[in-house]
């Protein structure tokens, strides 16, 4: 492009001779002729250099000087002058003049300093943007730094904040940083810890395992965990951190490492208080006399607890993985059926009463509910059912109700045994007559039989004072009592009770035995008890039931006491049952009828209650002995039973 050039100059032949000069020479010229003018050029044509003779006035006018400076800056100045106007030219220097030539000058002169005018132009401009580079550069990089250290002093503030200890090391083990947490957790401050080893300010990590794990990172790389790591804080509690190492790289150089130190002491303390409570649950549920069993939506058993165990028989290897209707009598699948389906829709349903069947196929009365499983999202996974074993209490209500009935039978019996006493005296008077009159006459034949009569009345007379007295209920009343009598007395109810017929009963006593301190009709109770048993255990009324006393004297309990032992030769008790005879309604009874479960329970709990203790030996098919041990005590009382 040619370079714009602008002649103030108001001499014609001067101005024509500069053009042709520059013409020649490849520049495009204007002129102007006054001040004015020039501003109007500078203006419209925006040219490259201003050659500005002294013809124009421009030495007398600086302002105009200054203000073509100012708004037109990037152009050069040449000023045209005179030797008369040199000097005041040099003393117009510092308000912009880049050159200036003196008059007289030639074609050569003009171009060299057009020339180095323009070029002196270029340089200013280049300057001038590489400076404006310069600028922005510095302008960016400001920004940049600003960003940066905002950005460094983000990344401390979190470093510093952070929950988790962070510190580095170099490759001498030395530490380059170390945050506020790992301050908290150690006690070192920053200021003591910079510059220091490692392995002095952690002694823990000196173990050699630890030591060359992370000698180990150090020198060859590879993120490491170091593990549940035990140390003590500040204030001496027993603190548990997680430690994790990672290199630190420069171009493939491992300058260091970093160390994660996070102090996860209650979060073990949690796991383990869950841990604790999920045992204790898992044991509530695996323990509990209750069923507790869960099902998957398709009715499958999936869990199964040893309550499920002792009311169903099925072991949990046997159980799960089964469908719920193992557990359901036939005739009621539909029922259940239904009421599972019915509880996905609903959600729950509580204390249903159901008839269940155990492995052995008996059906068992149980109270029942059901409810739904859900998982953390609320979406139903499973059933859940917990049954209770309601024999106990079906039982318990059939022996209130048997025992309702006792007690009315006895108050009749009691009634009835004061009407039939009446002609028993009659009977008993008239036979003691006929014996007077019989002995009289010499009838001795009749006579024997008359005081059959008169012993068989008095049999009779005195076995109803011992039942009214049996069945009238009465506080506990002690007295002194033979045990051979009471054993006796048992054996004349039991009789009453369930026929002794083709049972032998043998009679070991002890003839020196002492009396002791009793309440002989509940102790008397208990033998009946102990002798119905006994010969409801011989099949076919055929069998031995043997009673035997003893005492013993100075045993290591440092009490006399009596020995009582009532063995059979029955069916005897399985060793698995032993353990659980003497609980509250166990029976082994297979039907109604044949045993409700209280007989052992209340023999333990009178025998208990007069001081002494009762053990069983038994096996299967030779028999049952049950020992009774009591405490031989003196009083001087009567015992009413006895009179």
């Amino acid at each position: 492009m040619r370079e714009k050039i602008l002649i103030a100059e108001s001499n014609p032949r001067f101005l024509g001779k500069l053009s042709t000069i520059l013409i020649q020479n490849n520049y495009q010229v204007i002129a102007a002729s006054k001040p004015n003018e020039i501003l109007d050029r500078l203006k419209e044509d925006s040219p490259d250099l201003l050659m500005w003779s002294y013809s124009v006035p421009c030495l007398d006018n600086p302002d105009l000087l200054r203000e073509i400076r100012q708004n037109h800056e990037n152009i050069s100045i040449v000023f045209l002058v005179n030797q008369e106007n040199e000097a005041r030219l040099r003393d117009l220097s510092g308000d912009g003049v880049d050159d200036y030539l003196v008059e007289p000058f030639d074609d050569l002169q003009v171009l060299t300093t057009v020339s180095n005018a323009l070029k002196f132009r270029q340089i200013k401009l280049r300057n001038k943007m590489i400076c404006q580079e310069l600028v922005n550069a510095n302008q960016r990089l400001s920004i940049k730094t600003r960003q940066f250290q905002e950005l460094v002093d983000f990344h401390n503030s979190i470093l510093e904040n952070i929950n988790v200890g962070i510190f580095t090391i170099d490759s001498r083990f030395k530490v380059t940083s170390w945050n506020k947490k790992i301050q908290e957790l150690t006690g070192i401050c920053r200021e003591d810890a910079v510059d220091k080893n490692i392995f002095s300010l952690i002694p823990v990590l000196r173990e050699d395992n630890l030591h060359q794990r992370i000698s180990q990172v150090v020198q060859h790389g590879g993120t490491t965990e170091l593990g549940h790591i035990y140390s003590l804080n500040p204030q001496g509690e027993q603190v548990c951190c997680a430690y994790k190492i990672s290199p630190i790289r420069k171009s493939g150089e491992i300058l260091g490492a970093v160390f994660l130190v996070d102090d996860i002491t209650q979060k073990i303390n949690l796991q383990q208080e869950l841990n604790k409570t999920q045992r204790y649950l898992s044991h509530l549920v695996e323990n509990s006399t209750d069923a507790i069993i869960s099902f998957d939506l398709d009715g499958v058993i999936v869990t199964w607890n040893q309550g499920a165990e002792a009311i169903y028989g099925y072991s949990d290897r046997e159980a799960i993985g089964r469908k719920w209707d193992i557990l359901v009598p036939a005739h009621l699948h539909d029922q259940v059926a239904h009421l599972f389906k019915w509880v996905k829709e609903s959600g729950s349903v509580k204390n249903l009463e159901l008839s269940m069947i155990n492995r052995k196929g008996k059906e068992i009365p149980v109270t029942m509910s059901l409810s739904l499983i859900k998982d953390p999202h609320g979406n139903i996974f499973g059933l859940s059912c917990i049954s209770r074993d309601q024999s106990e209490k079906r039982d318990l209500q059939n022996q209130l109700i048997h025992t309702q009935k006792m007690a009315s039978l006895g108050k009749m019996a009691a009634g009835m045994a004061h009407d039939i006493n009446n002609p028993l005296s009659s009977i008993l008077a008239y036979a003691e007559l006929l014996v007077n009159k019989t002995e009289k006459i010499g009838f001795t034949e009749l006579t024997e039989h008359l005081l059959q009569v008169e012993e068989d009345v008095g049999r009779i007379s005195s076995m109803i004072r011992k039942m009214i007295w049996y069945s009238k209920p009465s506080p506990p009343q002690l007295g002194q009592a033979n045990i051979n009598e009471l054993l006796d007395r048992a054996v004349e109810f039991a009789n009453f009770q369930t026929p002794l017929r083709g049972i032998k009963v043998v009679r070991q006593y002890d003839q020196n035995l002492p009396e002791t301190l009793v309440d002989a009709k509940a102790l008397v109770q208990a033998f009946v008890n102990l002798i119905t048993n006994a010969v409801k255990a011989m099949p076919n009324n055929e069998g031995t039931l043997t009673l035997t006393t003893s005492h013993r004297t100075k045993t290591i309990h440092g009490v006399d006491e009596i020995l009582i032992m009532i063995a059979d030769t029955g069916i005897g008790i399985p060793e698995e049952n032993l353990g659980k005879i003497f609980q509250y309604c166990f029976t082994t009874g297979e039907s109604t009828g044949k045993g409700n479960g209280l007989g052992l329970y209340v023999v333990r709990a009178i025998v208990e209650e007069s001081g002494g203790k009762i053990s069983v030996q038994s096996k299967v098919h030779e028999g049952t002995t049950f020992t009774i041990t009591l405490p031989i005590k003196t009083d001087v009382k009567p015992n009413p039973f006895l009179q």
